[in-house]
């Protein structure tokens, strides 16, 4: 089962909601609107028409995100040896530290 706030954080999600209350809110302006704001644009009721391409815009994200939920980690690897228990002390897995040329055992190059 997938995690309902991973799912209301998914960028998708967030887009899709965004564009679809906006879309929503010029559709019914649009609706709404009198003949003075349809004839500032030439005729064309621009809020119907913007707000009907955000309406399916928005609704476009909201149904890929059902379509084609997020993947979480896949365990097909295995887990990651830096969350385990006493894995190595080093940052990124190394297991030596990265300043040591090879061959030297803890003193400088020029001595």
């Amino acid at each position: 089962m997938r995690n309902p706030l991973a799912v209301l954080l998914d960028i998708r999600t967030v887009i899709g909601g965004i564009f679809t209350i906006y879309g929503i809110i010029l559709t019914i302006l649009g609706i709404i609107d009198d003949a003075a704001a349809k004839a500032k644009a030439q005729g064309v009721d621009i809020n119907l028409w913007v707000g009907l391409a955000m309406l399916v815009f928005g609704l476009c994200f909201l149904g890929w995100t059902i379509y084609r939920p997020r993947q979480g980690p896949s365990e097909k690897h295995g887990p990651d040896p830096l969350d385990e228990p006493g894995g190595p002390g080093l940052p990124g897995g190394l297991t030596r530290d990265p300043r040591e040329l090879p061959g030297e055992s803890g003193s400088t190059a020029h001595e």
